[in-house]
């Protein structure tokens, strides 16, 4: 395996293992080149596993959030130590339908979740709002909802309906719940399935798990209207199907990722800094069907997460490419990771 071109501060991953319902704690120190398992936590009460273990982190670094999709459906938080990043138990809620995805609203009040089964997203109030009493507000989507999400000014949420081969963006307050403001229609059998946006809020990056696409959509916040700009595929190898799993944007916005399931491959396209359009950059075979990987803040770093190989493996991706640097078994069926 190639080794690191500097050195740098350790840097902290959260993996979610579905199978087992446990959140691992993964630490990758540079100085030592070692990348280690320090924390592994179950969630509470939960007494069958569900098929993934969807997390998300608050904005202020001060909680992780995680949804089970097993028995019984409950959405669990974790205080998040400053120091360690060790997780504590807070508490949890009940949710009303097993989520693919969750999200915090750009005011952290709400946790947004998409269901893939129940063919909705739903916002569910959190401690933070300040009230005694608890909201909850759902959105009936077309076929197999699969992400839902803030865009990066907090005007709108935007999300993905797998089935019905829509984008849709809505409103969202806490009197009146989600209103569709607009939507974009793509391909059938395009699948939707995960979006990323810019730092600038004016581009949507959607992932095709169906067709195995990155759709580039020109968005502008204010009015909501969303323009094609660009398709590119993603590599599958010698298989004849796609089965496209996760997108993710570099920090710096210059490189962006995605994950194929039947292949086991990681591709990486550049990002032309005028108009965003994509530019295939590099690609390399990973983990047995990479369900989930996330980026570390500063850059360097990509944890892919194999569903089927219980492990997970470090790249260093400075340039783009991928550098293989470390291998951990964590068992359980790692298929989430949020770095911090």
């Amino acid at each position: 395996m190639s080794q690191p071109q500097a050195s740098h501060d350790p840097v902290t991953f959260y993996v979610g293992c579905g199978a087992a319902s446990d959140i691992c704690l993964v630490v990758y120190d540079p100085d030592t080149q070692t990348l280690a398992l320090r924390q592994r936590t179950h969630l509470p009460d939960v007494t069958q596993a569900g098929g993934s273990l969807p997390l998300c982190i608050s904005a202020d670094q001060h909680y992780l959030y995680a949804a089970s999709r097993g028995t019984p459906l409950l959405a669990a938080r974790y205080a998040i130590d400053a120091t360690t990043r060790e997780l504590t138990f807070m508490d949890s809620r009940p949710l009303s339908a097993s989520m693919a995805y969750i999200a915090l609203s750009a005011t952290g009040d709400y946790l947004f979740g998409a269901s893939y089964g129940a063919h909705l997203i739903a916002a569910d109030s959190l401690p933070s709002t300040g009230t005694a009493s608890f909201s909850s507000f759902q959105f009936a989507t077309q076929p197999h909802a699969h992400a839902v999400m803030h865009d990066t000014h907090g005007r709108h949420v935007v999300a993905t309906s797998l089935g019905g081969d829509l984008l849709y963006c809505l409103d969202f307050d806490r009197v009146h719940g989600f209103q569709t403001v607009d939507h974009y229609r793509f391909p059938d059998g395009t699948g939707p399935r995960h979006v990323v946006f810019n730092a600038e809020g004016n581009r949507i990056y959607v992932l095709g798990e169906l067709d195995g696409s990155i759709t580039l959509l020109d968005y502008d916040s204010a009015s909501a209207r969303m323009t094609f700009r660009q398709k590119v595929l993603i590599s599958k190898g010698e298989h004849e199907n796609y089965w496209a799993a996760e997108l993710k944007l570099s920090a710096d916005g210059k490189f962006l990722y995605a994950s194929e399931r039947n292949s086991s491959l990681l591709t990486s396209f550049s990002v032309a800094e005028e108009h965003g359009e994509l530019t295939y950059h590099d690609e390399c075979t990973t983990e047995a069907q990479p369900r989930g990987f996330g980026l570390s803040p500063c850059g360097h770093y990509l944890l892919a997460a194999g569903q089927a190989s219980h492990h997970v493996t470090l790249y260093q991706v400075d340039t783009g490419r991928l550098e293989p640097l470390a291998r951990l078994e964590l068992g359980g069926s790692p298929d989430w990771v949020e770095a911090i």
